[in-house]
């Protein structure tokens, strides 16, 4: 970006489209640290983050804090954009991409989503798998770990927007200790 430390404020004007151009050419650079993961999320390394904050339980330290937490239900979208191409990817190629996001055998995930969305595409079915792992996975666990601490309430939403045209929905759940759902 061209920017010093000094000028991080100045972030705030760089135009959208600039930075997201900006952060490709990073995360070409970055290795994934666990499968479904990205380059630019914040990692354990015993110095600035000395441990996961959420892992085994909640943090202490915002116990009494509200926590406000999701993701769209395409959220994938934003970095993997339909083209063309991907929108004609078939099952083999559903297979292979599943199999790298997720460094297993894919077909039991795939079998659950197809059979949750039995209208959907091969591209639809990588995309939702592609953002349930990890966003919707950790977003879901973090508001159980908030819940089971009993300081203050988690909430968490999932915005659904389909485009062109389409519905705008949105879902939001409200967890407590006494209501932990998945």
């Amino acid at each position: 970006m061209g920017l010093k430390p000094s000028q991080a404020r100045d972030l705030q004007n760089v135009p959208m489209e600039r930075l997201l151009v900006a952060n490709a050419e990073v995360l070409k650079k970055v290795p994934v640290s666990e499968p479904g993961g990205v380059p630019d999320s914040p990692m354990v390394d015993g110095k600035a983050l000395p441990s996961h904050p959420w892992d085994p339980a909640a943090p202490a330290l915002s116990a009494k804090i509200p926590l406000l937490i999701g993701s769209a239900r395409t959220e994938v979208t934003l970095y993997d954009k339909p083209t063309p191409a991907k929108l004609a990817l078939d099952e083999a190629g559903l297979k292979r991409r599943a199999a790298e996001r997720l460094a297993m055998d894919p077909q039991p995930v795939i079998e659950a989503f197809r059979k949750a969305h039995p209208d959907a595409t091969p591209w639809d079915r990588c995309i939702l798998i592609a953002t349930d792992h990890p966003r919707g996975t950790y977003t879901r666990e973090l508001g159980k770990r908030k819940a089971m601490q009993g300081g203050s309430h988690a909430y968490l939403y999932r915005f659904d927007w389909e485009t062109p045209g389409g519905r705008r929905a949105h879902a939001v759940a409200a967890y407590d200790r006494n209501s932990v759902r998945v």
